[in-house]
């Protein structure tokens, strides 16, 4: 089983006035780490998958806890495992360490939609990126 890694460096823009990580940036970070997983090992542009294909990959559920604060300047490492892999959907894993210490706990779902006009629409996830993702599977 491969785990899906990659750092974050906390900046000015995730903190509110204190220096702390204001929680709703760690969804931010969640997305490009979730971007980054999807443009590194598993070879998929977001650009060619969105603009181009037509196709989504939004976040349907999330459940986070913040065990303890993070500060302006800090490096985060990241880590994403896949929990279950269905045939539309992806329930995911995601840590965040600075050091030692756990700064995020999430549990993730998203789904393969196709884009229409009229919203989108649950689609099976394609064999060959299907593959791709079963290699981080927990």
């Amino acid at each position: 089983m491969a785990v899906f890694e990659t750092e974050i460096q906390v900046g000015f823009e995730h903190t509110d006035i204190a220096g702390v990580v204001y929680y709703p940036r760690y969804f931010e970070m969640l997305s490009k780490v979730m971007e980054r997983w999807f443009q590194g090992p598993l070879g998929c542009n977001y650009r060619q998958i969105h603009q181009i294909e037509k196709r989504g990959i939004p976040l349907v559920e999330v459940h986070c806890r913040f065990p303890k604060p993070s500060f302006l300047s800090d490096m985060l490492r990241f880590r994403l495992e896949v929990t279950k892999l269905g045939r539309r959907s992806v329930s995911m894993h995601v840590e965040a360490c600075c050091g030692d210490e756990q700064r995020l706990v999430a549990d993730m779902v998203i789904v393969h939609t196709q884009l229409h006009q009229d919203g989108m629409r649950s689609q099976d996830i394609p064999a060959d990126l299907a593959a791709r993702m079963q290699e981080y599977v927990k």
